[in-house]
């Protein structure tokens, strides 16, 4: 047979089963036993030798660096005691729209917490089917008290320009 092998390919070797053992464990090499050791009293001293340094300088400054700290704190100065005239003007140029924009984000604010205080009160066990059932009442008293006669439908509508007379006014009122 190994007359048929390429002249490529090395000829194969046996090994021994008795050389190779792959499935038995290595044992760890045995640790030498450890003698106690006795504290000895003393203390280590260690020495540490640090370098001298030099001594910061205790120069004085000099009168031009004095001079330029003086001039940034006038400008600072000058800065902090005229801010309201500069708040002044850029108010008095835009004040319509400050006014509108302040106004927007107040009823926004508003909205989101009023939201909110009655999203917690829905939460409450029996809140919101006792608000419901005071709407419900209050809603047929309206309907008893206004609607149903016409002497109290005419009572309605004069109360109604009344309100809308002291809000808008007289002249505004058709």
């Amino acid at each position: 047979m190994q007359d048929k092998l390429p002249a490529n390919d090395p000829p194969e070797t046996k090994v021994p089963d008795s050389e190779v053992n792959v499935t038995q464990p290595v044992a760890p090499a045995a640790k030498p036993p450890v003698e106690p050791v006795e504290p000895s009293t003393e203390l280590p001293t260690v020495e540490v030798k640090v370098p001298e340094q030099e001594p910061l300088p205790t120069e004085v400054p000099n009168e031009t660096s004095t001079q330029q700290w003086r001039q940034v704190a006038d400008r600072i100065s000058g800065f902090i005691d005229s801010p309201p005239s500069y708040l002044t003007e850029f108010f008095d140029k835009y004040k319509q729209p400050l006014i509108s924009v302040s106004l927007i984000l107040l009823v926004f604010i508003s909205i989101k917490l009023l939201s909110g205080l009655l999203d917690a009160i829905n939460e409450i066990p029996l809140i919101a089917p006792t608000f419901e059932l005071i709407g419900l009442g209050y809603a047929g008293w309206f309907v008893y008290r206004y609607l149903l006669g016409a002497k109290n439908r005419e009572e309605l509508s004069e109360l109604v320009k009344a309100v809308r007379e002291y809000i808008f006014g007289k002249e505004n009122v058709k």
